[in-house]
Order: structure tokens, then C-alpha cells, then sequence
């Protein structure tokens, strides 16, 4: 159990040292996680990120974004 925690730990960092926005989304497009750059663009934090729909800080995908197209932005 301490190896899993250390390793989504170890994944958290990682995106946050990225110089691109992430966004991480479960399949129904429900926000799990951002990284520190998409936190900064969309003017959010993880807690009030978390469980919204990508769409509301990317619109322009609202209703054409499905689980296998969502993988790939």
C-alpha cells in the first residue's frame, strides 16, 4: 500500500514539473487531477477542479469529447 502512495505521489510531481497544462479525466470526462501549469491557465486549484467536467474550462469540447477522443487531446 505505501509503494502505491509513493508512486501516485511520484506521478503527482511529475506533472506538476511539466511545462504543458494536464489535465487527467476519468471516462466520463469528470476532472481527477491538474497538473500546476493548467492550475495557473484556468485560474483553479485540485479541490475545485476536481469533479468538474473538462468541458467547463474547455469548451470548445463540450459535447464531442467521448472517453477515446479524451485520451488523445
Amino acid at each position: 500500500m505505501n509503494s502505491q502512495r509513493e508512486a501516485i505521489d511520484q506521478f503527482r510531481e511529475i506533472l506538476d514539473q511539466m511545462p504543458h497544462a494536464v489535465i487527467v479525466a476519468d471516462g466520463e470526462g469528470a476532472i481527477e487531477s491538474i497538473n500546476y501549469t493548467a492550475r495557473g491557465l484556468f485560474g483553479t486549484t485540485p479541490r475545485l477542479a476536481k469533479g468538474r467536467k473538462v468541458a467547463d474550462f474547455l469548451p470548445r469540447f463540450a459535447g464531442i469529447v467521448d472517453a477515446d477522443t479524451a485520451q488523445h487531446l
